[in-house]
């Protein structure tokens, strides 16, 4: 809650304090609705920075209407970024990801390669 609190009182040009967070990764919700998970970090300009990123992925089966999810690793696509700068006018929201999680153990099998 400082953290958005922070970053409201600012404006959202900077993000005035030094973020730190109790678990490795956290969940970032843009305005937009999309949501990624990675490591979130400050580098002192206007723009966050989240790295390691993920994001789910939802497919649906047409002759089922199913809906499965998967979690994609950022990096893949053809420009194949490293990171993720965001504007902090975009972000709604920043949550932790717990460790013992469904995200945290998906981000821990696709760094395991399976």
């Amino acid at each position: 809650m400082t953290l958005i609190t922070a970053l409201l009182s600012t404006g959202c040009e900077r993000f005035s304090q030094k973020m730190t967070f109790p678990t490795p990764y956290q969940a970032v919700l843009l305005d937009n609705g999309q949501y990624f998970f990675g490591k979130l970090e400050e580098r002192g300009a206007s723009y966050a920075v989240l790295r390691d990123v993920f994001y789910v992925q939802s497919h649906v089966n047409p002759e089922t209407k199913e809906v499965s999810s998967a979690l994609i690793k950022r990096g893949q696509e053809w420009h194949k970024p490293d990171a993720m700068y965001i504007n902090p006018r975009h972000i709604v929201a920043i949550e932790t990801v717990a460790s013992d999680s469904k995200v945290a153990e998906m981000i821990a099998r696709a760094q395991s390669g399976k």
